[in-house]
């Protein structure tokens, strides 16, 4: 193997290192997100009709968005 093949596979090494770190970072603020809209809509669906009305959603309005899964926006 000569010095060049060394500095190109090394070269490659670290440039998929910081790919992965940024995939990592990504993935991370996808479970954050995901987290987050789990939370808001468990909060939504327990919010009274008033409440809801200051929003102004109603109950079939927050339930719909409450049964949606966690991934779906």
């Amino acid at each position: 193997m000569t010095a060049a093949h060394i500095g190109e596979r090394a070269r490659w090494q670290v440039e998929d290192g910081r790919g992965a770190l940024a995939r990592l970072k990504k993935f991370k603020e996808l479970l954050a997100l995901w987290r987050r809209r789990s939370y808001e809509r468990q909060v939504l669906a327990g919010l009274s009709d008033p409440l809801l009305r200051d929003i102004g959603i109603t109950r079939c309005d927050a339930m719909n968005e409450a049964s949606k899964p966690f991934w779906r926006a």
